[in-house]
């Protein structure tokens, strides 16, 4: 970067043997050859204007291998010189004709000639190239290498112009790693050739493209010089990418013009591309890439791109620039451009900047000045490696003198092209942004397992699902109290079948798909029963039921989703995909986002528009079954559709969660059902009496996050905030798909053929917060003329040992109302009997239990005439404080009435789903009712004692809704307990 002329000396020492001294009218150059070849240096100077060096510019100079010579160059300056110097310098080796190896591979297909230079719609700065030279005899041969220290630094433009595949490098190459993923080829080949891998967005999939190592050079003063994207040292991955991506499109002439969102697509796999197109009222209107007419445009023109906007999803700039900081921290690819005026193909601005050119986006940064006020900064970097912008906060710009702490945090003085600009000049300047929500996509992570190190299933992995692959139980990781065994430690699932993907004919797919017409309803065959009266039967040589007992089967995708099923033989399958997210997860800048999320469900989706979805659902008889909900640890899809569909139902629920639009008009749209959502909330006192137990047993924490939105949330309720949701949560990895009254073999196929050629959502690594319980006193004055009243206490996590007493300490308080006794309402239960009957100003009172991943709430909920509100809290505290003590009759009731309601449920379609899906996602195992059955029956008296004990010596929760005037204080209840 550039640095005004000191008026003393300044001495700057450059890696590989270079150092230049800066004195008031001359530089001193000191070169070094300490290579074992012959070599040519050249030194260049640029942004020197009205300067003249008598030695030449750019000036050069061949040394043999160890030699060592100063040079002076005299600047002789004209009147209104400027002394800005920015210095380039390139090492050649001195070419010498390499005799050529008649084994090492020469591409028949992209060979070294003019056919795959191409012709450009420019001419090239500095003519055709005159010859092709191995990569490897560019430089010292024994030094060349594939990768060194990958940087941004690194990427250089020749006389190509792809300032858009360079700028778009440069971005990737904050991440080495992801450019090492895009060779197969990992060290310098000995045979010449190399193996890219580049994202087809018209097959939807990676390809590998082969090349040979031939670069096209051209001789300046004597020396060959890469013609297109140059070296930095003797790194030769840009090179060969470079050329990689020219075959790819068909020639070196290809790359001249295209647009940075097509070169991220290449890079990445990511197709979810999003632009940033300031208007004329300088405000900034979102755009999304359009895959379908991008593929009918060409697929491998990197001018087919094709936008899609909405003209009321447009933000000012200071809201982009927090979009950019968001962005920018998680890693996000972000270049820009100005937009041409001319037909200049790179067209100069008098302040160093060129329009039609592409800047990579580094950083973008809030920083205090030092008279107290704010700036807005971002940091640009120019592909070229030069040439950069000149007014305030560039290299030169004496308001990094104004600010030394600012100037100490942030200024560089390198020759990199790297430059630092205010927020309010790069507005000015700047018209496009282009940003890619990813670095590189997992199936390309995935297609990596046959190349690179394989590795094998950690401890990790086996915990998460041990019981259907390892064979073992891992040790529990209990929270709160509750330190003990698992659960189904001598139980659980039965061994499961991972599952690989498999590349299929998608003729031959579209051949298994049912019979079914979405445009019309009409009967496939003639009613084999019209005319038959009702005094015959219709049934008279009814077929034999092949009756097959009900089978739990398991399945595991490579990519993590797992897969469960149970077949009752019903006509109606019952489908559920479960994601591990929920309110648990938000954080303060995005609560509310898991009802959003779910909110968004069953719309736009890159293969249906929302119409088409309603349509098809509807079509199906399944429109008023299909829904999405969120919780406070998952997210629900469910469909209801007869068992034949599922082959249309399973893709329809996937694309939910692998590529939904998020359309702006959508979302907008949705605004109004959280309104709806939240009256429906108020109108339900059991429900508000949940959600405030649960805020004041987890105060501003994980549990505590209520699933429903609030008014305060809507201005983050935007495509932005859900997108971003889904990239941290929506792995495969952590979800679970469900059907119940399906085969297994057709559910776990169809499952794989919806994520086999689609780009899934990372895992990321990140450190679970545990849910911290608190205990509390929450109360709302409500429009019930009641008092309800919750008192909870923490309890187990879901599959720990200690669920079966708490169970069966739930079931021995039972519940009842005063408005039924008949068989089933709990009339014998200790509640029923102790609370209800004794307490005529008692409507209702019942226990509960929920359990969660790291914790669990009990208590007992009633419902009473507010003017006795006090009086039922002391009788509902003094049936928590009985719990200490159970008879061994009131425990064999117990445990009867227990299992007999459990049988009941699983005959229950949707409590069974819903007990096989929250099972498999916060445990990783599934427990049948009967297995649940044989831990219930050996619980005795005394664990369940010692459980009891447990919850009552955890802090009191407490919860009231309605008519709240009477509730006693909170340390009375408390003391109620002791």
């Amino acid at each position: 970067m550039g640095c005004a002329a000191p008026s003393g000396a300044k001495t700057y020492e450059i890696s590989g043997g270079l150092q230049v001294k800066e004195l008031a009218d001359e530089v001193q150059v000191t070169i070094n050859n300490s290579s074992a070849v012959k070599k040519c240096f050249t030194l260049t100077f640029t942004n020197c204007r009205n300067v003249t060096f008598p030695e030449g510019n750019p000036s050069s100079i061949t040394l043999e291998p160890g030699q060592q010579v100063t040079k002076i160059l005299v600047c002789k300056a004209d009147s209104g010189a400027i002394w800005n110097w920015n210095y380039r310098w390139t090492c050649r080796g001195v070419f010498q004709q390499m005799e050529e190896d008649p084994k090492a591979f020469t591409d028949p297909d992209f060979p070294p000639d003019s056919s795959s230079v191409g012709s450009s719609k420019t001419k090239w700065k500095a003519g055709a190239p005159e010859l092709w030279l191995r990569a490897k005899h560019l430089g010292d041969p024994t030094q060349v290498v594939l990768f060194d220290k990958i940087q941004c630094q690194d990427v250089l433009q020749g006389d190509l112009g792809d300032c858009w595949l360079m700028s778009a490098l440069a971005s990737l190459a904050e991440y080495p790693e992801q450019i090492r993923q895009l060779f197969k080829t990992q060290s310098v080949s000995q045979d010449g050739k190399y193996e890219v891998r580049l994202y087809d967005i018209e097959l939807l999939g990676w390809t590998t493209v082969a090349v040979d190592e031939f670069i096209p050079c051209s001789l300046r003063e004597g020396v060959p010089d890469p013609t297109f994207a140059k070296p930095l040292g003797e790194e030769i991955w840009v090179l060969l990418l470079e050329k990689a991506v020219a075959k790819f499109c068909g020639s070196y002439g290809a790359l001249s013009g295209g647009t940075v969102a097509w070169a991220f697509q290449l890079l990445t796999g990511e197709t979810r591309i999003v632009s940033y197109q300031k208007l004329e009222d300088k405000t900034w209107r979102r755009r999304v890439m359009n895959r379908e007419r991008q593929v009918m445009k060409g697929a491998r023109n990197p001018m087919s791109c094709w936008w899609n906007w909405n003209n009321s999803d447009v933000h000012e700039v200071t809201a982009l620039f927090q979009m950019l900081q968001h962005h920018l921290s998680e890693k996000h690819m972000v270049t820009c451009m100005i937009s041409k005026t001319s037909e200049t193909v790179e067209e100069a601005t008098r302040n160093g900047l060129y329009k039609g050119h592409f800047y990579s986006l580094l950083q973008a940064r809030e920083e205090k000045l030092e008279d107290g006020s704010s700036v807005s900064l971002v940091m640009l970097r120019n592909p070229w490696g030069q040439k950069e912008w000149t007014g305030d906060y560039s290299d030169s710009s004496d308001r990094w003198d104004q600010n030394p702490k600012l100037k100490a945090l942030l200024h560089s003085n390198r020759s990199d092209g790297i430059f630092w600009m205010s927020l309010k000049d790069w507005a000015a300047m700047f018209s496009l942004v282009f940003l890619c929500p990813s670095c590189v996509s997992p199936v390309l992570a995935a297609d990596l397992s046959g190349d690179l190190e394989e590795k094998e299933d950690t401890e990790d992995d086996a915990v998460a699902f041990p019981e259907y692959f390892s064979g073992s139980d891992a040790p529990a990781k209990a929270a709160g109290p509750f330190q003990r065994k698992k659960l189904w430690e001598t139980g659980g699932a039965v061994g499961g079948v991972p599952v690989k993907f498999v590349k299929e004919d998608v003729e031959k797919v579209m051949m298994e798909l049912p019979d079914y017409n979405f445009y019309e309803f009409k009967e496939s065959v003639p009613n084999p029963y019209q005319g038959t009266t009702l005094d015959r039967s219709i049934l008279l040589d009814p077929p034999a039921p092949a009756l097959v007992a009900p089978k739990y089967e398991f399945s595991k995708l490579e990519n993590g989703i797992k897969i469960a099923s149970v077949d009752k033989q019903g006509l109606t399958a019952r489908l559920g995909l479960y994601v591990h997210a929920g309110a648990r997860f938000e954080g303060s800048a995005n609560l509310g986002v898991a009802h959003m999320t779910a909110l968004m469900g069953f719309r736009s989706t890159a293969h249906l528009s929302h119409l088409r979805t309603v349509k098809t659902l509807e079509q199906m008889g399944a429109d008023q079954s299909a829904s999405a909900k969120a919780g406070r640890e998952e997210i629900l899809y469910q469909v209801d559709v007869q068992r034949e569909l599922l082959p249309y139902v399973v893709p329809l629920m996937v694309g939910n969660v692998l590529f939904p639009r998020f359309l702006p008009w959508e979302v907008k749209s949705a605004h109004g059902d959280v309104k709806t959502d939240k009256e429906g909330i108020l109108k339900n006192p059991d429900t508000m009496v949940s959600e405030l137990l649960h805020k004041a047993a987890y105060c501003n924490n994980t549990l505590g996050r209520s699933p429903l939105m609030s008014e305060r949330s809507m201005a983050y309720f935007t495509p932005e905030t859900v997108r971003g949701y889904l990239l941290d949560h929506f792995a495969p990895e952590r979800m679970v798909f469900v059907g119940v009254n399906v085969a297994h073999a057709e559910l776990t196929k169809w499952v794989m053929r919806s994520f086999a050629d689609y780009n899934a959502i990372p895992l990321k690594k990140r450190e679970e917060v545990k849910a911290s319980y608190t205990g509390g006193d929450m109360r709302q004055e409500g429009t019930s003329p009641y008092c309800h009243l919750a008192l909870g206490l923490e309890s187990t996590a879901f599959g720990q040992a200690e669920l079966a007493p708490v169970a069966l300490i739930q079931e021995i308080l039972g519940g009842g109302t005063a408005a039924y006794t008949g068989i089933g309402s709990g009339v014998t239960s200790r509640l029923s009997t102790k609370v209800v009957k004794q307490n005529p100003f008692v409507e209702s009172c019942m226990a509960f239990n929920t359990s969660y991943s790291d914790s669990g709430l009990f208590g007992i909920y009633g419902v009473g005439q507010p003017e006795k509100a006090g009086d039922m809290a002391m009788a509902m505290a003094g049936a928590l404080k009985s719990t200490s003590s159970v008879s061994k009759e009131e425990l064999t009731k117990a445990k009867a009435m227990l299992k007999g309601k459990m049988y009941r449920q699983a005959d229950k379609d949707s409590e069974l789903m819903q007990d096989m899906g929250q099972q498999l996602l916060l445990t990783g195992k599934y427990g049948s009712a009967a297995e649940f059955a044989k831990i219930i029956d050996a619980v005795t008296e005394q664990e369940v004692a010692a459980c009891a004990t447990k919850m009552l010596g955890s802090k009191l929760s407490v919860a009231a809704f309605g008519d709240v005037h009477a509730v006693p204080s909170y340390a009375s209840m408390e003391a109620a307990l002791k």
